[in-house]
């Protein structure tokens, strides 16, 4: 492992893939590590860890790990990793391929796939999956395609879109959207709420101005599979 750069200034760090770097960096600019990284980093402006990071990172522009991050990261801008463990704190965007824990962001969530906590003031976009809680100021958006999958509770102030499979709740000032659902799903919203496919063994609950479930329309309170509630309860009981 080689150092190299003007300590407390700008650090590099030289390896191979198979060390790592332990302990507690502080650079006023900025750091640079070819190797994993396990420890505590403190830099003014940047944090980059080309292999994974276990520990605390803390910069004020960017943090940015290429392999897998464990722990705590804080930036003033931008966090970046693959797959992330833990707490991701960014002023603008969190962007991350899988993200397990918590992500806060003053503007965007955009992840992959996301099992956790998602609060954004502007948007949470996950593409693929998401298993968890998203809040966001202003929108939930899983729009990969009709495969996307969104299993938990959506509360936004404008819109909550799903172009696949909803399963949960959806809180929203403004308009509700799911392509699709197959057991339960809850929406609640100012304006509108709207379900594009339901299947025979689903649930849906929809309060709000306008309330479409397939092609069953109510104003205010719309629910359609009701009887499929009762079919559960006697299942239940049977088993008993």
């Amino acid at each position: 492992m080689k150092y190299k750069g003007m300590p407390f200034i700008v650090d590099k760090i030289e390896g191979n893939s198979r060390e790592s770097r332990n302990g507690l960096e502080i650079a006023v600019i900025g750091s640079k590590n070819e190797v994993s990284s396990k420890g505590i980093n403190i830099t003014g402006l940047y944090n980059i860890i080309e292999g994974d990071s276990s520990g605390i990172n803390l910069s004020g522009i960017l943090n940015e790990t290429k392999g897998d991050n464990y722990g705590v990261s804080v930036t003033g801008l931008i966090n970046a990793r693959q797959d992330s463990v833990g707490v991701n704190v960014a002023g603008f965007m969190n962007f991350i391929e899988e993200s397990k824990g918590v992500n806060i962001a003053g503007i965007l969530n955009f992840s992959s796939t996301s099992y956790g906590v998602n609060i954004a003031g502007g948007i949470n976009n996950m593409i693929r999956q998401s298993h968890g809680v998203n809040i966001a100021g202003l929108a939930n958006i899983l729009k990969d395609d009709e495969h996307a999958l969104n299993k938990g509770i959506n509360i936004s102030g404008i819109v909550n879109a799903n172009t696949g499979f909803s399963e949960g709740m959806q809180i929203t000032g403004g308009i509700n959207y799911s392509g699709k659902t197959e057991k339960f799903l809850v929406q609640a919203s100012l304006l509108g709420n709207y379900v594009k496919e339901i299947s025979k063994d689903a649930i849906v609950i929809q309060v709000g101005l306008y309330n479409r479930a397939e092609n069953q329309v109510c104003p205010l309170i719309n629910i359609k599979g009701l009887r499929n509630l009762f079919k559960r309860k006697n299942k239940g009981e049977n088993k008993q």
